[in-house]
């Protein structure tokens, strides 16, 4: 059970985070710092010995934070950010029509 909260903490916080706060963030950056967090977090679980116990669940989202900046800023130009999504209503029409 710990180590599937920590999956998510290491890969999910740092794009929600940062998909809400920062306007140069975009998908190509989510997916890419969502897979790194993840990925880390089950391998360090795995691999770093009991004395290290606490540190595979501090780095993932320090590694998915970085990520997420690089290839947020190498794909600004094919991945625009989208934040009007986040204030958009659909009206009741484009909801029956299924638009939205």
């Amino acid at each position: 059970m710990i180590l599937a909260f920590d999956i998510v903490l290491a890969g999910c916080f740092v794009p929600l985070a940062l998909g809400i706060y920062w306007k140069r963030s975009n998908t190509a950056g989510a997916i890419a710092s969502i897979l790194v967090g993840g990925v880390v977090r089950l391998v360090l679980y795995y691999q770093l010995p009991e004395a290290y116990a606490g540190l595979d669940t501090l780095i993932p989202p320090v590694l998915s934070l970085i990520v997420f900046i690089v290839v947020s800023r190498m794909t600004r130009d094919v991945s625009k950010p989208n934040h009007e999504a986040l204030t958009y209503a659909p009206t009741d029409e484009e909801l029956v029509k299924g638009i939205y």
